[in-house]
């Protein structure tokens, strides 16, 4: 296996030297682009072999057969970022991946991301991310970034509910190198600020029309709502019909209901 060093994202798709081109030499599954340790802030990337199964939010599984779809890692150093803003992470991978795929899919047809950052297209999920952050202080010393995405898989046989595929949508093949590159290109940019950062992360967020939305907490209450803000600590506020008041609460505290 390969080790290819990126210092910028600026290479060019044509450019025979750039990580993007020896990688489609060497075949999408070998390639490990790694980050500069000297240059601020280092990205290091690494491609995984194909899996029929992957692990994903506390337990949950990915289904992926061999060779159809795109399973990876980023190994992410957010050089200065703070704990507290970790949910920044969140929220550019997953601008990344919807700004990827609203290239491939068909005009009126948008990615969208549900909270905090699965990616969805309609009621359907394409794409699931696992984020593990490592600390050093109140700092982020680095990000694990997993990521499962559904391109060129036909059928799947797994329990889960609501999967789809880009094929699904299209009903072509699509170039799995072509989606790496889009996604890796957005994810090697630097973090915008964090106000247009976070606009944009709303302006993106499935069921994110202020209209009412079924939703269901551990133990069992079952309440309409519509999404009021996302604090930049992730934490999602819900404004169920009045006169109830506004909730607020962490990752795995609410679920939507399809």
């Amino acid at each position: 296996m390969k080790t290819f060093h990126v210092t910028s994202p600026s290479h060019s798709r044509n450019d025979t030297t750039s990580p993007y081109h020896q990688a489609r030499q060497c075949g999408l599954h070998q390639y490990i682009p790694v980050g500069d340790s000297q240059q601020q802030p280092a990205r290091d990337m690494r491609i995984g072999r194909p899996a029929v199964r992957r692990r994903g939010q506390r337990g949950n599984t990915w289904e992926s057969e061999p060779g159809k779809n795109l399973t990876f890692s980023v190994l992410l150093r957010p050089d200065g970022l703070h704990a507290s803003q970790q949910f920044r992470i969140s929220q550019a991978v997953s601008l990344a991946i919807t700004d990827t795929l609203d290239g491939f899919l068909p005009e009126g047809i948008e990615a969208k991301v549900k909270w905090p950052n699965d990616i969805y297209v309609g009621n359907r999920k394409i794409c699931g991310i696992l984020i593990e952050n490592t600390l050093c202080g109140a700092a982020i010393q680095h990000s694990i970034i997993g990521i499962g995405l559904n391109i060129n898989q036909r059928d799947f046989l797994s329990d889960a509910p609501n999967p789809v595929s880009l094929y699904q949508l299209t009903r072509k093949d699509t170039c799995i190198n072509d989606i790496l590159e889009g996604i890796l290109s957005r994810i090697l940019q630097p973090f915008t600020d964090h106000d247009t950062l976070h606009h944009r992360y709303m302006s993106s967020l499935w069921r994110g029309d202020g209209q009412y939305y079924p939703y269901s907490t551990p133990d069992g209450n079952i309440f309409q709502a519509r999404i009021t803000s996302v604090a930049p600590t992730g934490h999602i506020t819900l404004s169920p019909r009045p006169p109830a008041r506004p909730l607020t609460f962490a990752f795995k505290e609410v679920s939507a209901i399809l």
